[in-house]
Protein backbone atom coordinates (compact mmCIF):
# COMPACT_ATOMS: atom_id res chain seq x y z
CA UNK A 1 0.00 0.00 0.00
CA UNK A 2 1.39 3.38 -1.01
CA UNK A 3 1.62 6.29 1.40
CA UNK A 4 -1.49 8.49 1.50
CA UNK A 5 -1.45 12.03 0.20
CA UNK A 6 -3.19 14.93 1.89
CA UNK A 7 -6.17 14.36 -0.37
CA UNK A 8 -6.21 10.58 -0.11
CA UNK A 9 -9.32 8.56 0.63
CA UNK A 10 -10.04 8.25 4.37
CA UNK A 11 -10.16 4.47 4.12
CA UNK A 12 -6.64 4.41 2.66
CA UNK A 13 -5.45 6.71 5.41
CA UNK A 14 -6.98 4.50 8.13
CA UNK A 15 -5.46 1.31 6.70
CA UNK A 16 -2.09 3.02 6.41
CA UNK A 17 -2.14 4.18 10.04
CA UNK A 18 -3.33 0.78 11.31
CA UNK A 19 -0.42 -0.86 9.56
CA UNK A 20 1.95 1.58 11.24
CA UNK A 21 0.44 0.77 14.64
CA UNK A 22 0.96 -2.94 14.02
CA UNK A 23 4.59 -2.30 13.08
CA UNK A 24 5.14 -0.33 16.30
CA UNK A 25 3.74 -3.21 18.36
CA UNK A 26 5.81 -5.79 16.48
CA UNK A 27 8.96 -3.71 16.92
CA UNK A 28 8.35 -3.51 20.66
CA UNK A 29 8.21 -7.32 20.85
CA UNK A 30 11.36 -7.56 18.75
CA UNK A 31 13.22 -5.30 21.17
CA UNK A 32 12.24 -7.52 24.11
CA UNK A 33 13.68 -10.61 22.42
CA UNK A 34 16.72 -9.12 20.66
CA UNK A 35 20.16 -10.21 21.82
CA UNK A 36 22.18 -7.14 20.81
CA UNK A 37 21.72 -3.44 20.25
CA UNK A 38 23.09 -3.54 16.69
CA UNK A 39 20.26 -5.76 15.47
CA UNK A 40 17.74 -3.54 17.28
CA UNK A 41 19.11 -0.46 15.52
CA UNK A 42 19.00 -2.17 12.13
CA UNK A 43 15.45 -3.41 12.74
CA UNK A 44 14.36 0.11 13.75
CA UNK A 45 15.51 1.48 10.40
CA UNK A 46 13.94 -1.41 8.50
CA UNK A 47 10.58 -1.00 10.26
CA UNK A 48 10.62 2.77 9.84
CA UNK A 49 11.34 2.48 6.12
CA UNK A 50 8.68 -0.18 5.64
CA UNK A 51 6.09 1.74 7.68
CA UNK A 52 6.74 4.92 5.72
CA UNK A 53 6.82 3.06 2.40
CA UNK A 54 10.29 4.35 1.49
CA UNK A 55 13.57 2.64 0.64
CA UNK A 56 15.94 4.77 2.68
CA UNK A 57 16.22 5.09 6.43
CA UNK A 58 19.15 5.69 8.77
CA UNK A 59 19.93 6.03 12.45
CA UNK A 60 22.43 8.78 13.19
CA UNK A 61 24.48 8.77 16.40
CA UNK A 62 25.97 11.99 17.75
CA UNK A 63 29.71 11.90 18.47
CA UNK A 64 30.88 14.56 20.87
CA UNK A 65 34.57 14.16 20.05
CA UNK A 66 34.01 15.07 16.40
CA UNK A 67 30.74 17.00 16.80
CA UNK A 68 29.01 15.14 13.98
CA UNK A 69 26.33 12.54 13.32
CA UNK A 70 27.56 9.09 12.28
CA UNK A 71 25.37 6.74 10.22
CA UNK A 72 25.12 3.99 12.86
CA UNK A 73 22.56 1.78 11.09
CA UNK A 74 20.34 1.95 8.04
CA UNK A 75 18.67 0.35 5.04
CA UNK A 76 18.78 1.21 1.33
CA UNK A 77 22.14 2.97 1.39
CA UNK A 78 25.09 2.18 -0.84
CA UNK A 79 27.87 -0.06 0.43
CA UNK A 80 30.36 1.79 2.61
CA UNK A 81 27.78 4.15 4.11
CA UNK A 82 26.90 2.41 7.39
CA UNK A 83 29.46 3.12 10.07
CA UNK A 84 31.40 5.49 7.80
CA UNK A 85 29.26 8.34 6.47
CA UNK A 86 28.66 11.31 8.73
CA UNK A 87 26.55 14.45 8.64
CA UNK A 88 26.94 17.85 10.22
CA UNK A 89 25.46 18.06 13.70
CA UNK A 90 24.53 21.70 13.28
CA UNK A 91 21.53 23.30 11.60
CA UNK A 92 23.30 22.94 8.25
CA UNK A 93 21.52 19.59 7.66
CA UNK A 94 17.96 18.38 8.36
CA UNK A 95 19.28 15.74 10.77
CA UNK A 96 21.48 18.29 12.52
CA UNK A 97 18.52 20.65 12.74
CA UNK A 98 16.40 17.95 14.40
CA UNK A 99 19.25 17.01 16.77
CA UNK A 100 19.93 20.57 17.89
CA UNK A 101 16.26 21.54 18.19
CA UNK A 102 15.19 18.13 19.63
CA UNK A 103 12.05 18.37 17.56
CA UNK A 104 10.80 16.50 14.50
CA UNK A 105 11.79 18.09 11.20
CA UNK A 106 9.62 17.41 8.16
CA UNK A 107 10.66 18.59 4.72
CA UNK A 108 8.85 17.52 1.58
CA UNK A 109 10.90 19.79 -0.68
CA UNK A 110 14.59 19.69 0.23
CA UNK A 111 15.57 21.55 -2.93
CA UNK A 112 13.70 24.66 -1.81
CA UNK A 113 14.56 24.53 1.91
CA UNK A 114 15.92 27.69 3.48
CA UNK A 115 16.38 26.21 6.97
CA UNK A 116 19.31 23.94 6.05
CA UNK A 117 21.35 22.51 3.20
CA UNK A 118 20.81 19.11 1.63
CA UNK A 119 23.81 16.92 2.63
CA UNK A 120 25.91 15.34 -0.12
CA UNK A 121 24.91 11.88 1.09
CA UNK A 122 21.26 12.65 0.40
CA UNK A 123 22.01 14.27 -2.96
CA UNK A 124 24.05 11.23 -4.02
CA UNK A 125 21.00 9.04 -3.41
CA UNK A 126 18.58 11.41 -5.13
CA UNK A 127 16.70 12.22 -1.93
CA UNK A 128 13.96 14.82 -2.44
CA UNK A 129 12.23 14.76 0.96
CA UNK A 130 13.09 13.75 4.52
CA UNK A 131 11.54 13.29 7.94
CA UNK A 132 13.74 13.39 11.06
CA UNK A 133 12.84 12.65 14.69
CA UNK A 134 15.17 12.86 17.71
CA UNK A 135 16.35 9.79 19.59
CA UNK A 136 17.14 10.32 23.27
CA UNK A 137 19.36 8.53 25.74
CA UNK A 138 18.65 8.81 29.49
CA UNK A 139 16.89 12.15 29.01
CA UNK A 140 19.79 13.41 26.87
CA UNK A 141 20.11 13.63 23.06
CA UNK A 142 21.46 10.48 21.41
CA UNK A 143 20.92 11.10 17.73
CA UNK A 144 18.31 11.13 14.98
CA UNK A 145 16.14 8.60 13.14
CA UNK A 146 15.57 9.72 9.54
CA UNK A 147 13.56 8.41 6.61
CA UNK A 148 14.29 9.70 3.09
CA UNK A 149 12.54 9.37 -0.22
CA UNK A 150 13.58 9.96 -3.81
CA UNK A 151 10.03 10.55 -5.09
CA UNK A 152 7.80 13.58 -4.91
CA UNK A 153 5.22 12.22 -2.46
CA UNK A 154 4.45 13.83 0.87
CA UNK A 155 5.23 13.00 4.48
CA UNK A 156 2.48 14.22 6.79
CA UNK A 157 2.37 15.37 10.38
CA UNK A 158 0.67 12.07 11.24
CA UNK A 159 3.84 10.28 10.10
CA UNK A 160 5.76 12.06 12.83
CA UNK A 161 3.84 10.12 15.51
CA UNK A 162 4.79 6.80 13.90
CA UNK A 163 8.46 7.75 13.54
CA UNK A 164 8.64 9.13 17.07
CA UNK A 165 7.12 5.93 18.47
CA UNK A 166 9.84 3.89 16.78
CA UNK A 167 12.48 6.36 18.03
CA UNK A 168 11.13 6.23 21.60
CA UNK A 169 11.16 2.43 21.66
CA UNK A 170 14.68 2.51 20.28
CA UNK A 171 15.68 4.97 23.04
CA UNK A 172 14.50 2.51 25.69
CA UNK A 173 16.48 -0.28 24.01
CA UNK A 174 19.64 1.84 23.91
CA UNK A 175 19.29 2.73 27.60
CA UNK A 176 18.69 -0.92 28.51
CA UNK A 177 21.75 -1.98 26.52
CA UNK A 178 23.87 0.65 28.28
CA UNK A 179 22.66 -0.58 31.68
CA UNK A 180 23.38 -4.19 30.77
CA UNK A 181 26.82 -3.25 29.49
CA UNK A 182 27.61 -1.38 32.70
CA UNK A 183 26.44 -4.37 34.73
CA UNK A 184 28.63 -6.64 32.61
CA UNK A 185 31.63 -4.37 33.19
CA UNK A 186 30.97 -4.40 36.92
CA UNK A 187 30.87 -8.19 36.90
CA UNK A 188 34.09 -8.32 34.90
CA UNK A 189 35.77 -5.98 37.39
CA UNK A 190 34.53 -8.08 40.30
CA UNK A 191 35.81 -11.26 38.65
CA UNK A 192 39.17 -9.60 38.01
CA UNK A 193 39.41 -8.38 41.60
CA UNK A 194 38.52 -11.84 42.87
CA UNK A 195 41.19 -13.40 40.66
CA UNK A 196 43.77 -10.89 41.85
CA UNK A 197 42.78 -11.49 45.47
CA UNK A 198 43.20 -15.26 45.04
CA UNK A 199 46.53 -14.66 43.35
CA UNK A 200 47.70 -12.34 46.12
CA UNK A 201 46.66 -14.70 48.91
CA UNK A 202 48.56 -17.54 47.24
CA UNK A 203 51.57 -15.27 46.87
CA UNK A 204 51.48 -14.25 50.53
CA UNK A 205 51.32 -17.90 51.56
CA UNK A 206 54.25 -18.68 49.25
CA UNK A 207 56.27 -15.84 50.79
CA UNK A 208 55.44 -16.97 54.33
CA UNK A 209 56.52 -20.50 53.46
CA UNK A 210 59.78 -19.18 51.98
CA UNK A 211 60.43 -17.03 55.05
CA UNK A 212 59.98 -20.04 57.30
CA UNK A 213 62.51 -22.02 55.23
CA UNK A 214 64.99 -19.12 55.20
CA UNK A 215 64.62 -18.61 58.94
CA UNK A 216 65.11 -22.31 59.69
CA UNK A 217 68.43 -22.26 57.85
CA UNK A 218 69.66 -19.05 59.46
CA UNK A 219 68.48 -19.39 63.08
CA UNK A 220 70.60 -20.96 65.81
CA UNK A 221 69.30 -24.32 67.07
CA UNK A 222 67.11 -22.61 69.63
CA UNK A 223 63.33 -22.53 69.49
CA UNK A 224 63.08 -19.04 70.95
CA UNK A 225 65.66 -17.58 68.55
CA UNK A 226 63.89 -19.24 65.63
CA UNK A 227 60.51 -17.87 66.75
CA UNK A 228 61.87 -14.35 67.33
CA UNK A 229 63.54 -14.21 63.92
CA UNK A 230 60.46 -15.55 62.17
CA UNK A 231 58.17 -13.17 64.07
CA UNK A 232 60.31 -10.22 62.98
CA UNK A 233 60.13 -11.22 59.35
CA UNK A 234 56.38 -11.75 59.46
CA UNK A 235 56.04 -8.28 61.00
CA UNK A 236 58.18 -6.85 58.20
CA UNK A 237 55.99 -8.63 55.66
CA UNK A 238 52.92 -7.04 57.26
CA UNK A 239 54.52 -3.60 57.06
CA UNK A 240 55.48 -4.19 53.44
CA UNK A 241 51.91 -5.22 52.64
CA UNK A 242 50.60 -2.01 54.21
CA UNK A 243 52.99 0.01 52.05
CA UNK A 244 51.99 -1.95 48.97
CA UNK A 245 48.29 -1.38 49.57
CA UNK A 246 48.69 2.32 50.17
CA UNK A 247 47.58 2.20 53.83
CA UNK A 248 50.89 3.48 55.23
CA UNK A 249 51.61 7.09 54.22
CA UNK A 250 54.13 7.99 56.96
CA UNK A 251 56.89 8.59 54.44
CA UNK A 252 54.88 11.08 52.40
CA UNK A 253 56.15 14.66 52.47
CA UNK A 254 55.88 17.84 50.47
CA UNK A 255 58.32 16.47 47.88
CA UNK A 256 56.56 13.17 47.41
CA UNK A 257 57.74 9.65 48.23
CA UNK A 258 61.28 8.30 47.99
CA UNK A 259 61.04 5.12 45.87
CA UNK A 260 64.36 3.84 47.26
CA UNK A 261 63.04 3.95 50.84
CA UNK A 262 59.74 2.47 49.69
CA UNK A 263 61.61 -0.41 48.01
CA UNK A 264 63.56 -1.17 51.18
CA UNK A 265 60.37 -1.28 53.23
CA UNK A 266 58.57 -3.56 50.80
CA UNK A 267 61.58 -5.90 50.55
CA UNK A 268 62.49 -5.91 54.26
CA UNK A 269 61.06 -9.43 54.84
CA UNK A 270 63.71 -10.93 52.55
CA UNK A 271 66.64 -9.73 54.62
CA UNK A 272 70.02 -9.77 52.84
CA UNK A 273 68.68 -11.89 49.97
CA UNK A 274 67.66 -8.64 48.24
CA UNK A 275 69.85 -5.52 48.28
CA UNK A 276 68.55 -2.04 47.42
CA UNK A 277 70.91 0.72 46.29
CA UNK A 278 70.97 3.98 44.32
CA UNK A 279 68.95 7.16 44.40
CA UNK A 280 66.43 8.87 42.16
CA UNK A 281 63.74 11.53 42.11
CA UNK A 282 60.74 11.40 44.40
CA UNK A 283 57.45 10.06 43.04
CA UNK A 284 53.83 11.00 43.79
CA UNK A 285 51.79 9.14 46.39
CA UNK A 286 49.44 8.03 43.60
CA UNK A 287 52.35 6.27 41.86
CA UNK A 288 53.71 4.78 45.09
CA UNK A 289 50.98 2.19 45.62
CA UNK A 290 51.21 0.56 42.16
CA UNK A 291 55.03 0.66 42.38
CA UNK A 292 55.03 -1.06 45.79
CA UNK A 293 52.71 -3.76 44.45
CA UNK A 294 54.96 -4.27 41.42
CA UNK A 295 58.08 -4.65 43.59
CA UNK A 296 56.22 -7.06 45.86
CA UNK A 297 55.09 -9.06 42.81
CA UNK A 298 58.65 -9.23 41.42
CA UNK A 299 59.88 -10.57 44.75
CA UNK A 300 57.05 -13.09 44.97
CA UNK A 301 57.72 -14.37 41.45
CA UNK A 302 61.40 -14.70 42.34
CA UNK A 303 60.45 -16.74 45.44
CA UNK A 304 58.28 -19.04 43.32
CA UNK A 305 60.33 -19.38 40.14
CA UNK A 306 63.48 -17.25 40.17
CA UNK A 307 66.66 -16.60 42.11
CA UNK A 308 65.02 -16.62 45.54
CA UNK A 309 63.61 -20.11 44.98
CA UNK A 310 67.10 -21.53 45.69
CA UNK A 311 69.33 -21.25 48.74
CA UNK A 312 72.12 -19.31 47.00
CA UNK A 313 70.14 -16.94 44.82
CA UNK A 314 69.98 -13.24 45.46
CA UNK A 315 68.53 -10.09 43.90
CA UNK A 316 69.96 -6.61 43.48
CA UNK A 317 67.58 -3.67 43.04
CA UNK A 318 69.17 -0.44 41.85
CA UNK A 319 67.57 2.97 41.37
CA UNK A 320 68.83 5.77 39.12
CA UNK A 321 67.52 8.62 36.97
CA UNK A 322 67.53 8.62 33.17
CA UNK A 323 66.24 11.67 31.27
CA UNK A 324 64.27 12.84 34.32
CA UNK A 325 62.60 9.41 34.59
CA UNK A 326 63.01 7.25 37.70
CA UNK A 327 64.42 3.86 36.70
CA UNK A 328 64.40 0.63 38.69
CA UNK A 329 66.68 -2.26 37.69
CA UNK A 330 65.76 -5.65 39.15
CA UNK A 331 68.69 -8.07 38.70
CA UNK A 332 68.48 -11.75 39.76
CA UNK A 333 71.55 -13.97 40.09
CA UNK A 334 72.56 -17.48 41.17
CA UNK A 335 69.09 -18.92 40.87
CA UNK A 336 67.90 -21.77 38.64
CA UNK A 337 69.40 -21.48 35.17
CA UNK A 338 66.98 -20.02 32.62
CA UNK A 339 67.12 -22.07 29.42
CA UNK A 340 64.68 -19.88 27.48
CA UNK A 341 62.14 -17.10 28.11
CA UNK A 342 58.57 -18.07 29.07
CA UNK A 343 56.35 -18.85 26.11
CA UNK A 344 53.63 -16.55 27.43
CA UNK A 345 53.06 -14.10 30.25
CA UNK A 346 51.73 -15.60 33.46
CA UNK A 347 49.08 -13.97 35.63
CA UNK A 348 51.74 -12.24 37.74
CA UNK A 349 53.40 -10.65 34.72
CA UNK A 350 50.07 -9.52 33.30
CA UNK A 351 49.13 -8.01 36.65
CA UNK A 352 52.43 -6.08 36.78
CA UNK A 353 51.77 -4.71 33.28
CA UNK A 354 48.24 -3.73 34.28
CA UNK A 355 49.41 -1.91 37.43
CA UNK A 356 52.10 0.05 35.60
CA UNK A 357 49.99 1.16 32.64
CA UNK A 358 47.74 3.70 34.48
CA UNK A 359 50.74 5.56 35.94
CA UNK A 360 52.53 5.82 32.59
CA UNK A 361 55.29 3.38 33.59
CA UNK A 362 56.83 0.62 31.48
CA UNK A 363 58.67 -2.62 32.16
CA UNK A 364 61.20 -4.47 30.03
CA UNK A 365 62.19 -8.04 30.86
CA UNK A 366 65.44 -9.74 29.86
CA UNK A 367 65.48 -13.47 30.60
CA UNK A 368 69.19 -14.15 30.97
CA UNK A 369 70.65 -17.54 31.85
CA UNK A 370 71.81 -16.15 35.20
CA UNK A 371 68.36 -14.81 36.03
CA UNK A 372 65.71 -12.24 35.20
CA UNK A 373 66.69 -8.62 34.63
CA UNK A 374 63.68 -6.29 34.70
CA UNK A 375 63.79 -2.55 34.09
CA UNK A 376 60.88 -0.40 35.26
CA UNK A 377 60.78 3.22 34.08
CA UNK A 378 58.51 5.85 35.63
CA UNK A 379 58.22 8.90 33.40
Amino acid sequence: MGEPEFSADCRDELAYRLRQQELIADFGLFVLKAAGIDEVMHEATRVAAFGMNVKLCKLLEYREETDDLLVRAGVGWRQGTIGVARLEANIGSPAGYAYRDQQAVLSNHLSSEDRFRTPRLLKAHGVRRALNVPVKYVDAPYGVLEVDSDNSGKFTTADIAFMQSIANTLSVAIERHADERELSLVREREALLAAEMRHRVKNILAVVSALISMTRREAVPNANAYADLLEGRIAALSSATDAGLGEDRDQANTEGIDPVDLSRRVLAPYGNRISVTGETRYISSDDATPLALVIHELATNSIKYGALSGAEGHVHLEWDTVDASARLQWIENDGPRIEKPPVSDGFGQRMINRMLRPIGATIERDWRESGLVAVVTLT
